[in-house]
């Protein structure tokens, strides 16, 4: 427990209202797949309008970054929060898979600048102190709400159609805005002097970052690979349901709904126990090969309740390796300059989701589904092994080196 009754005030109001959310953003992503895969009945285009709402975090990272560190993120988070509330509506008029591709474009857009608003917020809310702490409630209250979340939006749009998901949607980015009108910061709100860095400032911010902390470069190299191919397994999960399960919509929500229970009790164990054990590196690099292992799995089953059960596994590595990533940037990374270093951080998760949304896509269009996850997973792994195994035989030197000193 929070020892600060305002940070405890806080992380409540700002994870309720974020889990009201997160219900209707997974609502209108069943909705959305499910439109576009009706309209082409192909897995690429489906891929490719994931994959579209990925874009914005790398070409706005630049502007988004410095917004949040300039003005009050609290402020940000409201405008982000009605903008988006108005643009999901705009999903009711699409009838074509080009309109639905702007508005996932518009509608990611603007959050952008949510997502570095929140790596500004947050240790205003509780504190830099209780930063792994509220990272890990947040995961846990967000896989809680969310536990049955997905097979009941799954569910919902196969008997109501996608329509009614994009009113519950728009309506569920209110919740935000009034958060954070209960707020009251905790640590003061970055200066308003901090001012708009010149031009390249906010790319080159994050580099500095990053090559001052080599342990954390790399653990962000593995992380973009592990990234990578989850998201080339992803992008083709509703074709994988609907041809290969047979479960079409509802497969696709049972397996979602498993992989956020998992964020549920992840985040609760790293609650208790986050700042001992499961912070070393080398448990997330093995979780990482564990993932592609998990992927694997996909290709061998054909039932649905066993897939479910691996997303439940896929789902404590990922809520691991997030946690514990925007734990070590936001504890780390300059008050002044905390939104454009995450943002950065966050485009170019984004950047590679889309390289691998597109290339499962394309795998599974050009080729099989099976073939697209089977390839995805075998890519993946080589990926990994060629970032640990040179790490973990640096670190054995450093280490016997330290043993010879100590001598």
């Amino acid at each position: 427990m929070f020892c600060l009754n305002s940070s405890t005030r806080n992380l409540w109001a700002y994870s309720a209202a974020n889990a009201v959310s997160r219900f209707g953003d997974q609502y209108q992503f069943y909705a959305v797949t499910t439109m576009t895969y009706a309209l082409t009945g192909s897995p690429l285009a489906t891929a490719v309008q994931m994959a579209v709402a990925g874009l914005p975090a790398v070409l706005l990272a630049h502007w988004a970054g410095p917004v949040a560190d300039r003005y009050d993120p609290r402020r940000v988070t409201i405008a982000v929060a009605l903008a988006q509330a108005v643009l999901t509506l705009g999903y009711l008029l699409a009838d074509t898979v080009l309109a639905i591709f702007l508005l996932n474009f518009l509608v990611a857009a603007v959050n952008v600048f949510a997502i570095a608003a929140r790596a500004a917020l947050l240790p205003q809310m509780v504190g830099r102190a209780h930063l792994l702490k509220a990272n890990a409630r947040l995961a846990s209250v967000n896989g809680g709400v969310q536990l049955l979340a997905p097979a009941l939006a799954g569910t919902l749009v196969m008997h109501t159609g996608p329509d009614l998901a994009f009113l519950v949607n728009s309506l569920s980015y209110l919740f935000p805005a009034l958060a954070m009108l209960l707020i009251v910061p905790f640590e003061e709100p970055n200066p308003q002097s901090a001012g708009r860095p010149a031009s390249g400032y906010v790319w080159a911010s994050a580099w500095s970052f990053l090559r001052r902390r080599p342990d954390l470069m790399w653990l962000v190299i593995a992380y973009e690979v592990y990234i990578l191919g989850m998201w080339s397994v992803n992008a083709i999960f509703y074709p994988y349901a609907e041809e290969i399960l047979g479960g079409g919509a509802a497969a696709l929500g049972w397996s979602a709904s498993a992989y956020f229970g998992a964020y549920l009790l992840t985040g609760i164990a790293l609650e208790r126990w986050g700042q001992g054990a499961l912070r070393n590196p080398r448990l997330l690099y093995a979780g990482y090969l564990l993932g592609t292992a998990i992927w694997v799995g996909y290709v061998l089953t054909r039932s649905v309740w066993v897939a479910v059960v691996l997303s439940a596994f896929d789902g404590l590595i990922f809520t691991m390796a997030t946690t514990l990533f925007d734990t070590r940037v936001q504890e780390e990374a300059p008050a002044a300059e905390r939104g454009r270093i995450y943002a950065v951080m966050r485009g170019g998760d984004q950047l590679v989701t889309v390289c691998g949304e597109v290339a499962g896509g394309a795998l599974a269009t050009y080729g099989s589904i099976l073939g697209g996850i089977a390839w995805s997973s075998g890519l993946t792994a080589v990926l990994l092994l060629g970032v640990i195994v040179p790490r973990w035989k640096v670190s054995r030197v450093a280490s016997s080196a330290d043993g010879e000193r100590s001598l």
